[in-house]
């Protein structure tokens, strides 16, 4: 969570849970800006009674993001409300057996990162992430750096 301490911009996070109560935490704490993008109705309304629970609301946004197709890959609906100057992406989705996976996350929301995002990517031992992460480096020259735990992780730098 030191990334997300450290944050001078906008936080995202592909898929809430229980890191999203961690980081509106911390939301809460340094003023930036955080919100998560969630594909389940059900969910993200069981994610916001908790983030009211706790007092945090007011120091994160999740919103309901429906998957949708942008042609070669699906992936989460971008509301229009959310910011630009994204320096931080958590990425634990969408699901692992949505088309294209993770993939969409640089495409889709290159326009809204700032010079410099740092994108971190759960599972990343899993041959699917891999393989996005060398299309990133190949089409978007991301820069990786890949640490050993028990499902992988990754951190992985794009400057627009």
């Amino acid at each position: 969570m030191s990334e997300a301490t450290a944050a001078n911009g906008t936080i995202v996070e592909c898929g809430s849970g229980l890191s999203t109560l961690l980081i509106a935490g911390i939301a809460r704490q340094t003023g930036v800006p955080f919100h998560s993008l969630e594909h389940n109705a059900e969910w993200r309304k069981r994610v916001t009674d908790a983030l009211a629970a706790h007092g945090l609301t007011a120091y994160s946004t999740v919103h309901y993001a429906p998957l949708r197709s942008y042609g070669q890959f699906d992936w989460y609906s971008i509301p229009d409300s959310l910011p630009a100057n994204v320096s931080l992406i958590i990425c634990d989705g969408p699901p692992s057996d949505t088309a294209g996976g993770r993939h969409g996350v640089v495409p889709a929301l290159r326009n809204r990162m700032a010079h410099t995002c740092t994108i971190l990517m759960d599972d990343a031992k899993r041959s699917a992430e891999v393989e996005i992460m060398e299309h990133w480096e190949r089409d978007f020259s991301t820069e990786s750096e890949r640490f050993d735990t028990e499902k992988g992780f990754a951190r992985v730098t794009v400057t627009t």
